[in-house]
Order: C-alpha cells, then structure tokens, then sequence
C-alpha cells in the first residue's frame, strides 16, 4: 500500500468520523428536545389533575371556648368528609398557626362528585392532653368526656359544591358537666381547580 493509498483512507476515515460526530450531536439534540416535551407532558398532566381535584374548605369564622385547660391554650381541629365513592380526611395545625383559619380537604378527580352529599364531621381537641372540645350542640350524641370524641364532634350534611355556613354552640347540648365547651362560627365551601 502506497502513501497516496493511506493519505486517502485517513481522509476518509476522519470524514466519516466526523459525519458519525455530527450524526451523535443530531441524536443528543433529538433526546434532549423529547426529554423536555416529556417534561411539558408530564407537567400538562398534573395540571389536568389539579383541574379535576377539588378542595373542601372549611373556614373557621370563629372559635371561642368556654375555658382553657392548665397549661394551654393550643387547640387542634380534625375533619372528614364521607359518601359515595368519596372520602378526605385532614388535620390542622396547632391553633397558633393556624394563618388563615381554614381546613382543607382535598378530593383527587373530584370534580365528578360535584353535587353529592356527603357527611362532615369536624372535632375540636386541646393539643396539651388530646381532651375533646365540644361543639356538638345535639344532646342525642351524649356528653362530651376526657378524649373521647363521641358526644363533641359536629356532624353536618353538606353538598359538594355549594356553601354552607353557620355557627353552633357545644353549650347547647345541655349538659352543664360538661368540662369544655366551645362556639364555632364556620364556612364550608368547595373550591374547584386547586
């Protein structure tokens, strides 16, 4: 093999290493132009989630209890909403952070359950001891005694979709032993697209 013979086949050889160079920069370009559309995807379909989930919120308007156990004043609010097909459950923090006073429950694809009722129950507990405020005014549902919810959870029927607002008072169940009874003034709202 003559010197013109190599000259020429180095010449080729870089040629089409530099051709498979620029083919492999084209495929980096084409995997990173597919990554980002999976991302934008990706993005779109969480976006069409949060469309379809909706938020139960329930607003704390006011909350004024008869009296506050030794050492503290830092009270907590538990919440569920029950039906068909549909359950949320959901726990605030701490009333001394509670900015703003609300409660969320978040229903995934929710939006097909606008319309339906479904049953709220919304209790009230002192942080220190887990001792249960009452604002259950039903006398039917019993005293309201230490940690056991039983007699103090509120129980309202509610409407995916609509508002409903209101206020109860624990005192009113008539039972004067009761230790720790509270006001509620409230607002229950769903909000779509959250």
């Amino acid at each position: 093999m003559d010197i013109t013979t190599l000259k020429s086949n180095v010449t080729t050889l870089s040629t089409q290493i530099f051709n498979i160079q620029k083919d492999i920069s084209a495929i980096q370009a084409l995997i990173s132009d597919l990554q980002s559309k999976v991302a934008s995807l990706e993005t779109g379909v969480s976006t069409l989630e949060a469309e379809k989930s909706i938020v139960i919120r329930i607003n704390f308007l006011s909350f004024v209890p008869d009296a506050t156990p030794p050492g503290g004043q830092d009270y907590l609010f538990d919440a569920e909403a029950e039906g068909p097909s549909v359950y949320a459950q959901a726990r605030t923090g701490h009333s001394r952070f509670i900015k703003p006073r609300y409660l969320d429950l978040v229903i995934r694809n929710g939006t097909s359950f606008i319309g339906t009722q479904v049953t709220m129950k919304l209790y009230a507990y002192w942080h220190l001891d887990d001792v249960v405020i009452d604002i259950d005014p039903d006398p039917a549902h019993g005293r309201t005694i230490g940690t056991d919810s039983s007699g103090g959870y509120l129980t309202l029927s509610y409407t995916i979709g609509t508002v409903l607002q209101g206020a109860v008072n624990g005192n009113d169940d008539g039972y004067v032993l009761d230790q720790y009874d509270a006001y509620l003034s409230y607002k229950i709202e769903t909000l779509t697209g959250a």
